[in-house]
């Protein structure tokens, strides 16, 4: 299908090259942004708003986390099902 444009007389049609600079100039598409399912340490510790100690210390020995190399992760989920497990209603402190 030869390539017409609108501001051109219909017979005429633009060169290959024209189509390479229109496809180099047109932005790359940026991928969906995936949910997270698992957070490193430092992440988990932060999206809890606690310390990476305190979360070592209080947290981590109640949650199931894999190790990715030197890397440790826990997933949201863990995290999720120890909040729900360990809140407690103000009245019931």
């Amino acid at each position: 299908m030869p390539a017409s444009s609108t501001c051109l007389p219909p017979s005429t049609t633009l060169p290959a090259c024209a189509f390479t600079i229109i496809r180099d100039m047109t932005p790359p598409r940026q991928p969906a942004e995936a949910p997270s399912l698992a957070l490193t340490v430092e992440q988990a510790a932060a999206s809890l708003g606690l310390s990476q100690s305190h979360f070592r210390e209080h947290v981590l020995p109640h949650v199931r986390s894999i190790k990715v190399g030197r890397v440790r992760i826990v997933a949201v989920i863990e995290l999720e099902r120890w909040l729900y497990l360990h809140g407690r209603f103000a009245d019931e402190e």
